[in-house]
């Protein structure tokens, strides 16, 4: 993959295309860290939802999808490790519920969390896939 994941998983969101351009434009920004600005995603997604920002959760959800789909097997390795892991472990420090992040993935991204939560968790499924 030449361009950055969040290139992927912000395109067609202009909230969120406006919110890694700014990021980037941070004089501590340094282009090969991807997984530490998809964490960082992660949390601004987090912060959206408790904020109540639904329509752009929703376009983060659809966006992670998007970069799901490409099969890229390094792309899919950042996505699950920076923004599905911190959405599992960070979600309760934000006050969002689980099942709320959950509802906005795509098939792929369901299937994806439900292994990162089944291997966080000790073998325990994820509680909500059957919802």
């Amino acid at each position: 993959m030449t361009e950055h994941p969040l290139e992927v998983i912000t395109r067609g969101s202009p909230s969120l295309e406006h919110w890694w351009s700014a990021y980037q434009a941070e004089s501590v920004f340094e282009a090969n860290l991807s997984r530490l600005h998809l964490s960082e995603f992660a949390t601004h997604v987090l912060q959206l939802a408790k904020d109540g920002a639904t329509a752009d959760v929703q376009m983060a959800a659809g966006g992670i999808e998007r970069a799901l789909e490409m099969r890229d097997a390094d792309l899919t390795d950042q996505v699950v490790i920076s923004v599905l892991e911190t959405f599992i472990m960070m979600a309760k420090y934000y006050g969002v519920p689980l099942g709320d992040v959950y509802s906005y993935l795509g098939p792929i991204g369901r299937k994806e969390w439900e292994e990162t939560y089944k291997w966080f968790n000790d073998g325990i499924s994820w509680p909500g896939a059957a919802a």
